[in-house]
């Protein structure tokens, strides 16, 4: 009995060295990829006359606040090590309008030299549409001051200091256009997601995205997909193996190699392209 109990022990741990064996030759490594998003945001901000842009100026103009993302550029990589960290750069900011009147009416006060500070208006019981109508004059103002110094029709400024004028005329002519057109702030933020993609699937969604909202969480109901899509290139032909010999004392076990193969890899916002690039991955490979 004690000997049939000493050779189940012996058949155990033979059969379970042998289990851990097969597990460990065919083990196969896999290649992770890093799916980078750099996004724009795109902030604009009506200006407090827009609405008589079209009417004292001649332009179009944004009539109310709007904020749209857009994705700049996709990138695909390798990941080196198991460090994948997001840069969001803050865009919280506040858009603000200098004053241009002699009253505050809106944010931080301009200032302002030369001739050109006669004819800031006054807007102490004024209407919105007579205040704009003030800060049209202005400009036109102010064109006219520049190009009658451009042209030598004004003695005000020689020299340098005309340089030095015409560019204060600059400024100050769009600190009083951006009252009709509004502003525009831009940033930028990097988004990375990792993936580790398996032999029988060829596409991946990362994440969504709309224009109105960025990026998004992947199971979010809103926006569009964001996808990954793997395309073998099935360019290994043949697969090299060393093969198992028997010596008096020495048994070399058989061993197989992974040769990687290269992919196509897109990164596709629907049916939109972003970016496509070639890697090589043990995936695919044979």
């Amino acid at each position: 009995m004690r000997n049939i109990i000493t050779m189940l022990i012996m058949c155990f741990c033979a059969t379970t060295l042998f289990a851990q064996k097969i597990v460990i030759d065919h083990l196969i490594p896999k290649t992770a990829l890093e799916v980078t998003l750099a996004v724009k945001k795109e902030v604009t901000v009506s200006g407090p006359y827009a609405r008589y842009a079209q009417q004292f100026l001649g332009i179009t103009v944004p009539l109310s606040d709007k904020t749209t993302y857009s994705i700049v550029k996709g990138d695909i990589n390798i990941v080196e090590d198991s460090s994948i960290s997001s840069n969001i750069v803050s865009t919280d900011s506040e858009v603000k309008f200098l004053d241009m009147s002699v009253n505050s009416i809106f944010g931080d006060k301009v200032t302002s030299t030369g001739g050109l500070q006669a004819d800031v208006v006054n807007v102490k019981d004024k209407s919105l549409v007579d205040m704009a109508k003030d800060a049209a004059n202005v400009i036109y103002k102010i064109r006219k001051k520049r190009l009658d110094l451009i042209t030598g029709e004004s003695q005000d400024a020689f020299g340098e200091g005309v340089k030095a004028a015409i560019d204060e005329m600059n400024r100050l002519e769009m600190l009083y256009v951006d009252l009709f057109a509004g502003k525009t702030k831009v940033s930028y933020s990097t988004y990375n997601f990792g993936v580790v993609p398996t032999s029988d699937i060829t596409s991946y969604v990362v994440c969504r995205f709309s224009a109105k909202n960025g990026v998004l969480d992947l199971l979010s109901a809103e926006g569009e997909s964001v996808a990954l899509l793997i395309s073998p290139e099935n360019s290994v032909s043949f697969v090299a193996q060393l093969k198992g010999k028997k010596s008096k004392n020495i048994v070399i076990d058989n061993k197989s190699y992974i040769v990687k193969d290269w992919v196509k890899a897109s990164l596709m916002l629907n049916t939109e392209h972003i970016t496509t690039t070639m890697l090589e991955m043990f995936q695919y490979g044979k």
